[in-house]
């Protein structure tokens, strides 16, 4: 093209049309990392005046370098640059004297770029079909499994019920029956044993099932310590913790019995303080003094006594430290005949002694 001959320009899509300022084009170059070429004649062709194409040595890239003479001196007139044949060309302006830029780009996206996504977003598709068959998989299986462990085939059949002599047997009846026909891995075990935790005599019950087709229940009942009368003239059992087990009508002869009138306490609740202190004292007396023991004893002011079968009385005071003072009193029996005592005091902790 020489310089007589207008190039003929053409039509210019607005939508691609960007605006570079003279002073952001040097800067440009520096980060594209392309040098702009002097002006001059080159071997591709040339009019002599400054402009000059170049081709690199690969044919999708492509540098066209503008001087300013072929711009024109005027620095309100602007630069019109099309690039519609490579992918990749980079323009270049030796923009001394010129105000405003115009890069017009007409590059049509890569078609690979679109089979790439393409290919990606079939690969996340097979990805997530994966992924529900594997939860379809892993469902279906829990589901059999949920089957075949609640079939007829491992119910509850045999249940063994070990340790209960006292505990009510409509109780116990119905333990059973909330064990029968379940599945040995799927039984409520907790719930069966706070229906027997429900009777007084129960300390602790143990629920085991065994595989095909048994369970075993352990209970553990509580033992009887002494007994006291209500003011409704009901005899109440009570243990070692204080725990009222029975109410009875009739008076029990095998156990210690306190004297006096006691609370009207329901089976199954604490008696109060006094009568706990009592209760463990008892059950921790020695065999060879427990059988000398008549009954025991508590007076207005809330102090626990003993009276031995020979009449000997041992006062032990208000219920604190009883273990250091019952220990004093058997050793005092060990050395001396009760028949030769009238009391025994042990209630401030040290031992005095009345003879007869």
């Amino acid at each position: 093209m020489s310089r007589d001959e207008t190039p003929i320009e053409p039509p210019i899509d607005e939508t691609a049309v960007t605006e570079v300022p003279a002073d952001v084009l040097g800067e440009l170059s520096s980060l594209l990392g392309v040098d702009q070429v002097p002006p001059g004649p080159s071997d591709s062709g040339s009019d002599g005046e400054g402009t000059t194409l170049e081709e690199s040595p690969q044919e999708t890239s492509k540098t066209v370098h503008v001087t300013s003479a072929e711009m024109g001196a005027s620095s309100d007139e602007s630069v019109v640059i099309i690039d519609d044949e490579y992918h990749g060309s980079t323009v270049l302006v030796d923009a001394d004297q010129v105000g405003r830029i115009v890069i017009v780009d007409d590059d049509q996206p890569d078609p690979r770029f679109e089979e790439r996504r393409e290919k990606i977003r079939r690969r996340e598709q097979r990805r997530q079909v994966r992924w529900v068959y594997a939860a379809g998989i892993a469902i279906g299986a829990f589901v059999l499994v949920v089957v075949v462990l609640a079939s007829p085939l491992f119910s509850v059949r045999d249940i063994t019920v070990d340790g209960r002599v006292y505990v009510d047997s409509d109780t116990v009846k119905k333990a059973t029956d909330a064990l029968k026909g379940v599945s040995v891995f799927s039984a409520d075990v907790d719930r069966v044993e706070g229906i027997l935790r429900e009777d007084p005599w129960v300390e602790d019950v143990r629920v085991e099932t065994h595989f095909p087709s048994s369970a075993i229940i352990e209970i553990d009942e509580r033992t009887p310590v002494v007994w006291f009368v209500g003011s409704d003239n009901k005899a109440r059992v009570i243990d070692a913790d204080g725990v009222v087990i029975t109410v009875l009508d009739g008076w029990p002869t095998g156990y210690l019995q306190i004297v006096g009138t006691g609370p009207n306490v329901e089976p199954g609740v604490k008696a109060d303080q006094v009568y706990r202190a009592i209760a463990q004292l008892v059950a921790a007396l020695p065999a060879e003094i427990k059988l000398k023991v008549r009954d025991v004893g508590i007076t207005g002011t809330g102090e626990i006594t003993l009276t031995l079968k020979s009449g000997t009385l041992i006062r032990f005071g208000q219920p604190t430290d009883l273990q250091d003072k019952l220990v004093a009193v058997v050793v005092l029996l060990r050395r001396q005949d009760p028949a030769n005592l009238a009391a025994i005091d042990v209630s401030t902790g040290d031992v005095t002694v009345q003879s007869r």
